[in-house]
């Protein structure tokens, strides 16, 4: 097994692949190695490939300003876009010197037959990550919410709008 067979198997990911398939999906992933400040990819780029996260950390910026989320080691980046076929929501630029491995999004869609168990295994994971990830945006507006319907009647339907804004656009089709 190679030494990035090895890494991704000690992931999340890899161990609910497994050693065996954590190494074959690696071989067929590129390293990528990235400097501090270094973009990954750039928010409302075209979203090529994903990305497993096996050395230092990664910022998800908004804007450049705002950052909502720091990834290390075992965190899975750009998936969303990949599965939905969208431009990139936010850039990921490095925290410190810092690899991952990527997965093109050809090789996802194309799923060769040497690989089509281990990808399917994979988009299986990506989507109870991502069902995951809803249900806690999920638990968050509602909590959202009951603040919003206690806050003072002078910006309470302010909050509400706002926060029923992003609730439509979370369930919309």
């Amino acid at each position: 097994m190679s030494d990035y067979g090895q890494q991704l198997a000690m992931t999340p990911l890899g161990k609910e692949l497994g050693q065996a398939d954590a190494a074959a999906l690696a071989a067929v992933m590129t390293p990528v190695h990235a400097k501090q400040g270094e973009a990954l990819f750039e928010k409302g780029a075209a979203a090529d490939a994903l990305y497993v996260v096996l050395q230092g950390a990664f910022s998800v910026m908004i804007d450049v300003e705002l950052s909502v989320a720091i990834l290390g080691p075992g965190s899975v980046v750009g998936e969303l876009e990949v599965m939905t076929g969208g431009l990139r929501m936010a850039s990921v630029v490095a925290t410190e010197e810092s690899t991952c491995l990527r997965l093109s999004a050809a090789i996802l869609r194309e799923k060769p037959v040497e690989h089509a168990a281990i990808l399917s295994r994979l988009v299986d994971i990506i989507a109870k990550v991502l069902a995951v990830r809803l249900a806690a945006v999920n638990e968050k507006l509602a909590a959202a919410w009951c603040l919003a319907t206690k806050a003072s009647e002078e910006n309470a339907g302010e909050v509400i709008e706002s926060v029923r804004e992003v609730l439509d656009d979370v369930w919309r089709w």
